[in-house]
């Protein structure tokens, strides 16, 4: 600013002395003007006043007869015409005069304006070089004032970023807790809906069969009374009348009831059928959730999964290139001790020891223990199965008096036969079943065997323990139904296990970089900074040297060539004497 001020006032000043050079110009130049005009002025009048005389003289002459007299008037005349003559002669002698002057000066205002103008360039020019220089310093202040500036609003930019994109996948995974939460809610909203359904078609089918009992006892009790009333037709003749009347009466309410069983068949089908209708759209409804479940929970692993191998290999390339720095640290040092003469010693292995994937990777336990896992629950959630089942083994017990010790009905088989193969239900798959009923049947023959140990007679256990291994029919259906849900609870609480991740401690690995950030301490960085200095004056000893060599060798050159010419002259003088 303070440049560019003195700039301005250079500037009006030379405006202000160039207006004041030509203004002085212009009077000067006023006054030779004015003075030139009233010379000219005077010369006219002067010059009119001989003409007038030189008039009166002419009049004289006219009036002269004397040939004497007329010579003394021309001669007058002729001195005054001379003289006329001789002014204007002496006048333009001193116009030209002037004009040669003023042409002079006008060349040395030339002259002088043209060093004013070489003088006013260079100024110019220097000027102009120390505003570039001045702006250019400016620049470069901000630009670096703008680039830190922008390093500021990017490092802001990117926190604000990393700060967005972790609260844009907490609430990803708290939408996708959420969804799974439902999806499980909406699992067992649909088991309970079906177990309900068909604990109320169960109910149905035994109070149909109740009223079809009570039907046929009816309809024998008619039969009794028709044919106490066919003997008594027999005996009393006159009643005839009165038992064609009341037999017409049993037959209308015999078709009343056949119709209302008809109307009951008919409703118990619809019934079904739309059961079975809703059955297959919430199978079918809970299918596609399932499938949109793992679907998401594939999407979710492949996400976690992405998200930990990249960091693993963004630590192993960062610990890599850390660790060959610090090995590259390490071997400096150990070089400078060595030149120095100083002992040297290498930092233990625990103290470069990392912490990260690559450790932790060495350490995992065996995936087999994983399944270990996931089997004991099953071995201690027996007892709890078995309490679960005794109150719906009683109560489906009491409704199969029609079904043998050692059978199956076909109702019990279609049942068993839906759970099996039901894979939109329990979520499992063909190929899962084997393994599972041979689970399920380990299970069951070491939960009997418990059973029979606590019995008080030793010569049955043999008996005991050999039907054991057969499961009543009775026992079936609800046994197999609770070991597919307690299945369905560990499958889904295995998933949830497999999705969760532990928390990081990162006070180990901030130790371990910081470790390696210190890895040369403040006493071996002064130690460097030390031999960096006897390197710079060795480097600049050497600088100097190698400046120096050319020279010599130029004048090792020319005492070669002087000795040379020294021995010429001497063998050739030797050769002349």
């Amino acid at each position: 600013m303070s440049l560019q001020k003195r700039l301005t006032t250079l500037v009006t000043n030379i405006q202000t002395a160039a207006d004041a050079k030509e203004m002085e110009r212009r009077s000067g130049m006023e006054d030779n003007c004015r003075i030139r005009d009233e010379r000219l002025k005077n010369d006219a009048k002067a010059c009119q006043e001989k003409v007038e005389e030189i008039r009166k003289g002419w009049s004289i002459v006219n009036q002269k007869v004397v040939h004497s007299e007329l010579q003394s008037v021309l001669d007058s005349q002729q001195q005054l015409c001379a003289a006329v003559i001789e002014d204007k002669k002496k006048l333009i002698r001193d116009l030209q005069q002037e004009r040669r002057v003023k042409e002079d000066q006008y060349l040395k205002n030339l002259r002088r304006l043209d060093e004013e103008i070489k003088l006013m360039l260079d100024r110019m020019q220097q000027q102009f070089q120390n505003l570039s220089k001045a702006y250019s310093e400016e620049l470069t202040q901000l630009q670096g004032v703008y680039q830190q500036e922008i390093e500021v609003l990017l490092a802001k930019d990117k926190a604000k970023l990393d700060k967005h994109m972790k609260e844009h996948w907490d609430t990803e995974l708290e939408s996708l807790m959420e969804r799974r939460r439902m999806v499980e809610e909406s699992e067992k909203t649909v088991h309970d809906v079906m177990l309900e359904n068909t604990t109320k078609i169960k109910l149905m089918q035994l109070e149909e069969n109740a009223k079809s009992q009570a039907r046929l006892r009816e309809q024998q009790q008619m039969k009794g009374k028709s044919v106490v009333l066919n003997l008594k037709q027999l005996e009393h003749g006159n009643k005839n009348a009165a038992y064609n009347a009341k037999l017409e009466e049993m037959k209308g309410k015999i078709l009343g009831t056949s119709k209302e069983v008809k109307n009951l068949k008919t409703k118990y089908a619809k019934q079904k059928d739309k059961f079975m209708k809703q059955r297959q759209y919430l199978s079918e409804v809970h299918k596609r959730s399932r499938q949109h479940y793992e679907r998401m929970q594939k999407e979710v692993r492949y996400t976690t999964a992405a998200d930990a191998r990249k960091f693993e290999e963004m630590w192993v390339m960062m610990e890599e290139e850390v660790t060959q720095l610090a090995e590259k640290a390490l071997a400096i040092d150990s070089l400078i001790c060595k030149h120095l003469g100083l002992a040297w010693e290498r930092p233990s292995a625990a103290f470069m020891e990392s912490p990260g994937p690559r450790r932790s990777q060495e350490h995992d336990t065996n995936p087999n223990s994983h399944l270990l896992q996931t089997r004991h629950p099953s071995h201690c959630s027996q007892r709890m199965m078995d309490a679960s089942v005794g109150p719906s083994l009683e109560r489906d017990s009491e409704h199969s008096t029609g079904v043998e010790e050692g059978e199956l009905s076909s109702e019990t088989l279609m049942k068993v036969m839906e759970l099996l193969c039901d894979e939109t239900v329990l979520g499992l798959k063909e190929k899962d079943l084997p393994k599972l009923l041979h689970e399920f049947l380990l299970m069951y023959e070491r939960q009997q065997g418990e059973r029979t140990e606590g019995a008080e007679a030793m010569e049955n256990s043999a008996t005991a323990d050999s039907t054991s291994r057969l499961i009543k029919p009775n026992y079936v259906l609800p046994t197999l139904r609770r070991f597919l849900e307690q299945h369905r609870k560990r499958s889904s609480s295995h998933q949830q296990s497999s999705l969760s991740h532990p928390a990081r401690d990162t006070s180990v690995e901030e130790a371990y970089w910081d470790r390696l950030g210190n890895i040369i301490t403040e006493e071996k960085l002064k130690l460097w900074d030390a031999a960096e200095r006897e390197l710079k004056q060795y480097e600049e000893v050497l600088m100097d040297i190698s400046v120096l060599v050319p020279e010599t060798e130029l004048l090792r050159q020319q005492n070669t060539e002087l000795r040379m010419q020294l021995q010429q002259i001497l063998s050739s003088t030797r050769s002349s004497n």
